[in-house]
């Protein structure tokens, strides 16, 4: 069964051929699992630098649920946005990612943790890329706690890296690294030294750039 988590699973382990094939196969349905589904799969296409079959895909997506936006959760909604937003901030368009994500941060919390913090971190992103430490570090503060650091380890894991790249530029080696360090050991402790999350920590740890 093609599902979100499913198409989250294919993405971290970058079989991209699967998710593009799933995205041509899916019938159009406004079904609130399979809009989820097709929400995942743009996510991870971005993710993997394949901007034109993301955009088609949440292009494809915004003409779907144009009629039918009752019909979509507050989180959905901020889901279907915040991918926007990631896909145009990866493809080094930030003044568009700052249009689109910037007005969804009074969405948060918006009932789901995941896209609370996607939400924050790709504003983040935006403003370290424009050099703005302040108000990246100031945009995270907007950020929910997980009650449990597994409920969110991606998140939880980006969220870190971000903040020890803010701190890292800003000169403050000892909190960047020391930030950095304490979530690799958290990540860690729930995927093991060779995963993705402990791998993406450790790379915050060792500074390099977002």
């Amino acid at each position: 069964m093609q599902d979100g988590a499913s198409a989250q699973s294919l993405a971290e382990e970058g079989d991209i051929d699967t998710l593009i094939s799933w995205m041509h196969h899916l019938p159009p349905s406004t079904d609130p699992s399979r809009i989820d589904l097709q929400i995942n799969l743009a996510w991870a296409l971005a993710h993997y630098f394949h901007f034109d079959e993301s955009r088609q895909l949440l292009d494809n997506l915004d003409q779907m649920v144009l009629h039918h936006r009752d019909d979509l959760t507050r989180s959905t909604w901020c889901k279907l946005r915040v991918v926007r937003a990631i896909c145009e901030a990866f493809a080094e368009n930030i003044p568009e990612s700052l249009a689109i994500v910037q007005p969804l941060l009074a969405e948060v919390p918006c009932g789901d943790t995941w896209v609370d913090g996607l939400i924050c971190n790709i504003l983040s992103y935006c403003h370290v890329v424009n050099q703005r430490y302040h108000d990246a570090l100031e945009v995270q503060q907007h950020m929910p706690s997980p009650e449990s650091p597994l409920d969110n380890l991606f998140v939880s894991v980006y969220r870190a890296f971000i903040i020890a790249q803010c701190h890292l530029c800003q000169g403050d080696l000892g909190k960047a690294g020391w930030y950095a360090e304490k979530t690799l050991r958290q990540a860690e402790c729930y995927t093991g030294t060779q995963s993705t999350s402990g791998r993406d920590a450790g790379a915050a740890a060792g500074g390099d750039s977002l």
